[in-house]
């Protein structure tokens, strides 16, 4: 099997061992990072069938095709403390394929039982509930990094992926909602990553409101069409950064090119499969 080229630098955060990754910069991330080169994601769906929580089945979607250069790999298994029934499994699929390697992680707002259980620690004042809110998302943030870690996931950043999901639906408040989305944020961007938003308009919106991270770049989606209408969408992305990555879907596969703002930005998003 072939792993990530990667190095560990070992970090103790909050009393727990987490992986922060220092990713090599290599010919094949500034080759697959310039503009218009194809890529795909896959998370829960594309896991053999029958596994994950009851409320998400994996359904055996099909793998990327022998044009993607790099993967998207999804985390979670839908909503957070939920991990990827089949992440360790798709991140070697990864590596054997000598594609690029990428993480996204679906945010979800937390539940009551999760404040309850993770509200009381973190770097939120817990005596009040929205810092109990807060930290419950900075917890979400760091489940998902273990769990990249068990499954010897090694990649310079993460995509946040912020829109509705009704198994585990947004609050009504768009004040709140930033605020989980600022702690997952930092989360990441503590435990040393780089952080982007994967999202779409109306998600966004519906979500957030009128709210821009303009310092974060995105990864967009025209749903289903055609690479070139991708390319075509490439800009500015709903949460307000610049597109690096642009999404479409097609023949039950999602499919992504690099956006020009992402070219260039290669070792910035991806990390390496090790040479033979």
């Amino acid at each position: 099997m072939r792993v990530p080229a990667v190095a560990f630098v070992r970090s103790i955060l909050a009393g727990s061992l987490l992986l922060v990754p220092v990713i090599a910069s290599t010919g094949a991330t500034a080759a697959v990072s310039a503009t218009g080169v194809h890529g795909a994601d896959i998370s829960w769906p594309n896991c053999p069938k029958g596994m994950g929580i009851p409320s998400r089945r994996t359904e055996g979607q099909p793998m990327p095709t022998t044009d993607a250069d790099f993967v998207v790999v999804g985390v979670t298994n839908g909503p957070g403390f939920y991990p990827n029934p089949c992440l360790a499994d798709q991140v070697s699929w990864v590596a054997s394929h000598q594609r690029l390697l990428a993480a996204y992680a679906m945010t979800t707002y937390p539940r009551r039982w999760e404040v309850r259980r993770y509200g009381r620690s973190g770097p939120y004042d817990a005596t009040t509930a929205r810092g109990a809110l807060r930290n419950t998302a900075y917890a979400e943030a760091r489940f998902n990094l273990a769990s990249m870690n068990a499954a010897r996931m090694t990649v310079p950043m993460i995509w946040v992926d912020v829109e509705p999901y009704p198994a585990s639906p947004w609050s009504k408040s768009h004040s709140a909602n930033r605020a989980v989305v600022r702690s997952v944020v930092r989360a990441y961007t503590d435990a040393g990553y780089g952080v982007g938003i994967y999202t779409y308009p109306n998600g966004w919106k519906n979500v957030v409101g009128r709210w821009s991270l303009p310092a974060l770049p995105t990864w967009s989606t025209i749903g289903g069409g055609r690479a070139a209408h991708a390319r075509r969408a490439c800009g500015h992305g709903p949460s307000g950064g610049a597109d690096w990555i642009m999404q479409w879907w097609a023949n039950h596969r999602d499919k992504d090119l690099i956006c020009p703002a992402g070219g260039g930005q290669g070792s910035a998003m991806f990390a390496s499969p090790a040479s033979s």
